[in-house]
């Protein structure tokens, strides 16, 4: 079949489907719950993953917000207080 990155290309050709979700699978190699999760999906692009919202697991917003209006304040740069 090929990479797991590139399966997403035979979502749409899998998705309307005729055949059931245990054939499609066993074709495939995959689990019956990819192919389930497939057919459920409105779209045939990959799902991103990782985090919704970036934020700092270090710093509070406050804390971020001061940071960067010191930096700017000053010019200098981040890389200027590395250790």
């Amino acid at each position: 079949m090929g990479a797991p990155k590139q399966l997403w290309r035979y979502v749409g050709k899998y998705k309307n489907s005729q055949k059931s979700i245990a054939k499609l699978a066993e074709e495939l190699s995959l689990n019956p719950k990819t192919v389930l999760k497939w057919r459920k999906r409105g779209f045939q692009h990959d799902a991103p993953m990782g985090t919704k919202k970036i934020h700092s697991t270090i710093l509070s917003n406050e804390e971020e917000a001061i940071i960067v209006a010191f930096l700017k304040h000053t010019l200098l740069s981040l890389t200027a207080f590395a250790v």
